[in-house]
């Protein structure tokens, strides 16, 4: 055989080889990622600290407010209907009733926010819903129990409409469009 077909198979099988063992190496020591060690775990809370401190909201004060999504404030409407240890459950005697939603303006370019309020009487928590061009309406999200801003990304004309809950029901608002160019 040619000398360079020879050494060229060589290093062929000497790939082939160190490829195998290193399989084998990893079949019995897989790596664990969920086994962080302590100075990694220690400089993530070093991390965690100072983003508290700079931004002024720690983990505590994220169960209050909630989980943000698409700008809206996601609360526990189970807590609200069951009441808390601090805050025992109101029962109402009539669902909510004077359900009022306003936006303040209803013409907007994309990617601006609208502010929207809202109020009833007789009340425990509050959800939204949006209807972009007239399809099928999104789910009710919860929301805060007096207002929010709400970004709108996208073009198009959108239907808004919130609902008023307590622990006989919901009653809804007046629907608000929206047009976003």
């Amino acid at each position: 055989m040619n000398k360079k077909v020879l050494t060229f198979l060589l290093i062929a099988v000497f790939i082939v080889i160190i490829i195998i063992a290193g399989g084998y190496y990893f079949y019995k020591n897989p790596i664990d990622n969920n086994n962080v060690s302590n100075s990694e775990e220690s400089n993530n809370q070093q991390v965690n600290n100072q983003t508290c401190e700079e931004e002024g909201i720690c983990q505590e004060d994220e169960e209050v407010i909630g989980e943000v999504i698409d700008g809206i404030i996601q609360t526990d409407q189970k807590e609200a209907l069951e009441g808390s240890e601090s805050e025992p459950l109101i029962e109402f005697n009539n669902a909510p009733s004077n359900v009022i939603l306003s936006a303040s303006v209803t013409t907007i370019i994309e990617g601006e926010n609208i502010d929207f309020t809202w109020s009833a009487d007789e009340v425990t928590f509050y959800n939204i819903r949006m209807r972009p061009d007239k399809r099928d309406w999104m789910d009710w999200a919860s929301i805060p129990l007096e207002r929010s801003s709400i970004p709108f990304n996208i073009a198009g004309k959108y239907d808004v409409q919130i609902q008023a809950c307590n622990n006989l029901g919901c009653t809804e608002s007046s629907i608000i469009p929206i047009i976003i160019t």
